[in-house]
């Protein structure tokens, strides 16, 4: 941090206050640094194995000197505990990740490495945004953490009873999916928060109140471009504020909760999943393989949409996912706690733990290059069918004068009576379009299905602007010809 902070010195090219500014801001992050703890680390291990033919156990251990009491120490749990998400997720939860973080110590770290860096701005922005909560919610900004009982987490659902057709941009054949819902959950102290979020919603003329004997919500529809309905959810659950896409959800956690409906806990593959590994941590995340399926389904369809629009052929996405041992559908679960030696993480998955240290390794630096590449090429691509249905529309622009030159200064009748002036049927294949029309021949050309369309059949040159008279154009790029001879780009 020191030297990066003397190469950025030595780059300003401001006076003192912005020389300031700069010293200030690394203050503050040499000063987060050193409270973090990450100097405090003594060390790192990581060990694999096969618990089971497709299933495999991996165990990572970050070990703490003796007595340090950084952030990453403390903030995020410091003694282990029941994961009580488990008890009421429903048992179609395909993707969750719950764990503990100290939302004040977390604020009052940020303030406090604010002061010592002496960083006024972002201390005044905080003291603002604190009032700003203040106005709305009628306590500040620490009131509100004060009340977070520790623990964030979020998950999704995948409902196989309810289906629904994700139609992708650009049209094309639709998908058939479950219908997805969206949960995000706060452990807190009191009803404060829920409160607040209530009183708002009950503002919308058409949110509805629900109950039952353990749980309360509110909820709204809202519009949004997809074919199953949303409603925006508030509710309040045990020790938990829950924020859901759908109140449907909420009675459905409300009944595991309960003992009334199957919770993941009760399904095959979590119990799969978690056997051997600890119940009592600080965090866990649980991966379904239908989450990875049902991805794949969607990335499968978005990349043959791509191909179709013509960005190039389909990428054997899963044959080099195979090459590397790596699974498309991959299903894991994992959880972290923390004990006297420092932090632990194990987990569960049917991914080989060297596969995923390996093909981390390949497969993210090819998807970013990939990400980088191929946008590129379908951009040249894009530009090369552009100029050679420029070109085409050219060729037959003269080919049509041509014509009216030994016709009376009549354009033709129809494209089929130039042919004679353009020599190939090539000319009227617009590059985007694939092959539309036929073969290279004229006897097995279609003009009709051509992507060309003629604007003045019959017309006489010699009546209005040949500069301005528009004679033929591209039905995909939009390019017009004009009855001088030159083109141009035009709207589609």
């Amino acid at each position: 941090m020191g030297e990066l902070r003397g190469f950025v010195l030595g780059m300003a090219n401001g006076g003192d206050e912005e020389r300031r500014s700069v010293e200030q801001v690394f203050a503050g992050i040499e000063s987060a640094v050193q409270h973090s703890g990450l100097e405090q680390l003594a060390g790192v291990g990581l060990s694999g194995i096969a618990v089971e033919p497709g299933l495999y156990r991996t165990r990572m251990v970050f070990e703490r000197k003796g007595g340090a009491d950084g952030y990453i120490w403390r903030l995020f749990g410091t003694q282990a505990h029941p994961l009580g998400a488990l008890e009421w997720l429903p048992a179609d939860t395909v993707w969750a990740a719950f764990g503990d973080v100290d939302l004040p110590g977390i604020w009052g770290a940020l303030k406090q490495e604010a002061t010592r860096a002496g960083f006024r701005p972002l201390l005044e922005g905080m003291e603002e945004l604190s009032a700003n909560v203040r106005q709305a919610t009628g306590r500040s900004l620490e009131e509100q953490l004060a009340s977070h009982g520790g623990e964030i987490g979020v998950a999704l659902t995948l409902d196989t009873a309810r289906r629904f057709e994700l139609t992708l941009p650009g049209g094309g054949e639709g998908i058939e999916l479950p219908e997805p819902a969206l949960l995000v959950a706060i452990k807190v102290k009191d009803d404060a928060l829920f409160g607040w979020i209530e009183t708002v919603l009950s503002e919308q003329p058409e949110s509805v109140r629900g109950q039952t004997e353990t749980a309360r919500w509110r909820s709204v529809p809202v519009p949004v471009p997809v074919s199953f309905p949303v409603r925006f959810t508030v509710a309040r659950l045990g020790d938990y504020l829950l924020l859901a896409s759908s109140d449907r959800l909420i009675e459905r956690v409300d009944q595991v909760r309960a003992g009334k409906a199957a919770g993941l806990r009760t399904s095959t593959e979590w119990q799969r999943l978690a056997k051997g590994l600890p119940a009592a941590a600080n965090s866990f995340s649980f991966v379904s393989v239908r989450f990875g399926e049902a991805l794949s389904r969607v990335q499968k369809a978005v990349m043959e949409q791509a191909a179709r629009e013509g960005a190039g052929p389909v990428p054997d996405v899963d044959a080099l996912q195979r090459l590397l041992g790596l699974s498309p559908t991959a299903a894991s679960y994992a959880v972290s706690w923390a004990d006297a030696s420092g932090w632990q993480v194990a987990s569960q998955g049917t991914q080989e733990p060297v596969a995923v240290v390996v093909g981390s390794a390949v497969v993210a630096p090819t998807a970013v290059m990939a990400a980088m590449v191929l946008p590129a090429l379908a951009k040249a691509k894009s530009r090369a069918q552009d100029l050679t249905c420029m070109n085409n529309l050219k060729q037959i622009a003269l080919g049509m004068i041509m014509y009216a030159n030994d016709h009376d200064d009549a354009l033709p009748p129809d494209f089929a009576s130039i042919k004679e002036y353009v020599g190939t049927p090539k000319v009227f294949q617009c590059p985007a379009a694939g092959q539309p029309g036929g073969g290279v021949t004229w006897e097995d050309f279609d003009f009709e299905a051509c992507a060309y369309e003629f604007v003045a059949p019959g017309q006489k040159i010699t009546e209005g602007s040949p500069a301005t008279t528009v004679i033929a154009r591209c039905k995909i790029h939009g390019i017009r010809a004009y009855m001088d001879g030159h083109v141009e780009r035009g709207s589609h």
